[in-house]
């Protein structure tokens, strides 16, 4: 919303959330170093707790918005083969045993930050972004101004983060890695068929929306159609072929995984129009402050149902509840944009040949 908001220039934008970014990275490692010598199993831990709080130092160099904003999503691809590849060929050839667990979280955290650094060091000379030191105001004003998005975040961590932790609490630790495993399969899913999606279309949208917002839902009609369909064979695959993807990605010992890939598979879906519908339409309306109440409520609903059912039903449990809750979202966003009387979809456009001629445009 930066870029595209009148005023300021690419370069100012850039370096203003980058050095955000920072000052935000700066109170966190305070904190996190409190936090190294105050919690046992961080201390106990404490080389692979630092291994995994350095993917903070990736997240200093993610423009990928920028990039996206830009239309180069050639080099958005490129930069995530990059990461996979590094990270995947990494824990191929090094990952061989449980006691190499280290080396599977340098290798995930190298990948994410050799893609990353490169992304931010190609912005900078492709665009020709001369470094400039915003003031310390200015910094302020972009905080402050995305201070809705930062609690938003904080608040869909708490009630997808908090599940994991009240798991391991509750139950097992082979409950823990069963979900976690059930995750990660989720994540590849996203990764492979709905990031594509959301990396082309969304900073499109976004550019209509900033243009008028009659313009902007008059486009997001017309792909509406389209996101549907595909996100739904994405979840038909899921669950069709949830068994075979099990069994390449994890092997048979998490057989049990099995189980949740349906139950997860409805929250996979529901995520999905939660951030189009949420980040799309009702941000882009400026119902920031609706939106974060939102997720305070589905928090609430999350961390009571956890409570509940965790430590009876472990990993199922907390499948049900992270699928419930994402469904809970994104049925609160739908029937707070009819409320407002915002239809986001239109049956005129609901024919093959529309949707093929909406798919053939993205490639033009």
């Amino acid at each position: 919303r930066l870029l595209n908001s009148k005023g300021s220039s690419d370069k100012e934008v850039f370096y203003r959330i980058f050095f955000a970014r920072f000052f935000l990275f700066f109170i966190s490692t305070i904190i996190f170093l409190f936090s190294l010598e105050l919690i046992g199993s961080f201390n106990t831990n404490k080389l692979i707790t630092c291994i995994i709080y350095s993917y903070c130092i990736s997240s200093l160099f993610n423009f990928t918005f920028f990039l996206q904003n830009k239309s180069d999503f050639k080099i958005v691809a490129l930069l995530s083969i990059v990461s996979k590849f590094i990270s995947f060929l990494g824990i191929i050839i090094f990952v061989n045993k449980e006691s190499d667990l280290i080396y599977y979280c340098v290798f995930v955290n190298l990948g994410v930050f050799v893609s990353n650094l490169s992304g931010f060091i190609y912005c900078i000379f492709k665009y020709k972004l001369v470094l400039l030191l915003p003031k310390i105001s200015q910094i302020y004003s972009t905080l402050l101004k995305d201070i809705w998005m930062f609690i938003s975040r904080s608040f869909a961590n708490l009630y997808t983060g908090a599940g994991i932790l009240l798991l391991g609490y509750y139950s097992s630790y082979e409950e823990v890695g069963f979900y976690s495993s059930g995750q990660k399969i989720i994540s590849l899913f996203i990764t492979i068929g709905l990031f594509p999606l959301t990396t082309i279309l969304l900073p499109v949208l976004s550019r209509k929306f900033n243009r008028s917002f009659g313009f902007g839902l008059v486009f997001f009609r017309k792909i509406f159609p389209l996101m549907l369909s595909l996100s739904l064979i994405s979840t038909l695959i899921l669950v069709l072929f949830s068994n075979l993807i099990v069994d390449i990605f994890l092997g048979n010992k998490f057989i049990y995984v099995n189980n949740l890939i349906p139950i997860l598979s409805v929250g996979y879906f529901s995520m999905f129009w939660g951030i189009v519908l949420g980040g799309q339409l009702i941000l882009n309306l400026g119902y920031d402050k609706y939106f974060v109440s939102m997720q305070l409520i589905v928090a609430i609903i999350s961390l009571t149902l956890s409570f509940i059912f965790l430590k009876s039903y472990g990993s199922l449990g907390l499948s049900c509840v992270w699928s419930f809750s994402e469904l809970i979202m994104t049925a609160m966003q739908v029937l707070f944009l009819i409320k407002k009387e915002i239809y986001f979809f239109n049956l005129k456009y609901f024919r093959i040949f529309k949707i093929k001629l909406i798919f053939s445009s993205l490639f033009r």
